[in-house]
């Protein structure tokens, strides 16, 4: 919203903070970091770091409000063990996944023939969105993109500059009910910090192709699920494109990404962790 947006926003974070006259406070992202920041507060603020570049549009006002939060002794958690503290990168306090929750049973999925191209998160510079649809004008399939964002617009004007069949109907609140047999998931993420839409995928076991960026190598997966760039990417999806089951990751690789991401485990971390900054006497 607008600069006004955010001030009454922040007046209502402080109203709740005297009420409710917390003994933690989690800070997630941007805008958070910044209330947290320059609230008055007894709390202990834990901050969690979600991307390799917050702030990206925002630095010097990012870099102020962290050095702010530090000056408080605020607490850093990381969601991947790849990930510094940004400026500085210095190493977080705790690394504590993402969880996820269970699902009844993972979907069986025919190997039917790639019929579609499906983006699944926020329409931004990190999550590359441009690159689908330059992949889907040189493999001639439609593609679907489930999410919103700045770049919305720009999008479906790219798609009609290269003639390519693109749906963007908005941000879905469950988008993996709109999966159907014949679509292939493409993540071309620049950047990433956990990378959810990758845990969520394996858990559903939904073929895929993703960015060969060192974020995502980490998962350890098969070659064939990595591009760089549209060729990579429309030349891997040509070669399979009579199989989707091609793009779908073993079972076995997939429990062992996803063991550690129970939500008792993590929630035993975050309990923890919580504990102990509690039981830690002021400096």
């Amino acid at each position: 919203g607008s600069v006004l947006d955010t001030i009454k926003s922040w007046m209502i974070f402080q109203e709740k903070i005297r009420e409710i006259r917390p003994n933690i406070v989690i800070l997630n992202c941007d805008l958070p970091e910044l209330y947290g920041a320059i609230t008055p507060m007894r709390a202990k603020l834990i901050a969690v770091e979600h991307v390799n570049y917050p702030w990206r549009n925002r630095e010097f006002l990012g870099r102020f409000i962290r050095l702010i939060l530090n000056i408080r002794g605020t607490k850093w958690v990381a969601v991947s063990d790849h990930l510094g503290i940004w400026p500085s990168d210095y190493c977080p306090n705790k690394v504590i996944f993402n969880p996820i929750s269970e699902i009844d049973n993972s979907e069986s999925r025919s190997a039917a023939p790639i019929k579609r191209l499906v983006f699944i998160g926020r329409l931004t510079f990190q999550k590359n969105p441009d690159l689908i649809i330059q992949v889907a004008n040189s493999v001639q399939l439609p593609v679907l993109a489930l999410g919103d964002g700045e770049d919305r617009l720009r999008l479906f004007e790219l798609a009609r500059e290269l003639k390519v069949n693109f749906s963007a109907p908005g941000f879905s609140t469950y988008p993996w009910r709109e999966i159907s047999d014949g679509d292939l998931l493409v993540i071309p993420s620049r950047y990433e910090g956990d990378g959810l839409v990758v845990i969520e995928a394996l858990q559903r076991n939904i073929p895929f192709i993703l960015s060969d960026i060192p974020e995502f190598r980490r998962f350890g997966l098969p070659s064939l699920n990595y591009a760089s760039g549209v060729d990579e990417f429309a030349e891997a999806i040509i070669a399979h494109q009579q199989s989707t089951a091609s793009f779908q990751v073993n079972s076995g690789i997939a429990e062992s990404i996803l063991s550690v991401r129970k939500i008792e485990f993590i929630g035993n971390d975050w309990g923890r962790f919580i504990v102990e900054l509690l039981d830690c006497p002021e400096k």
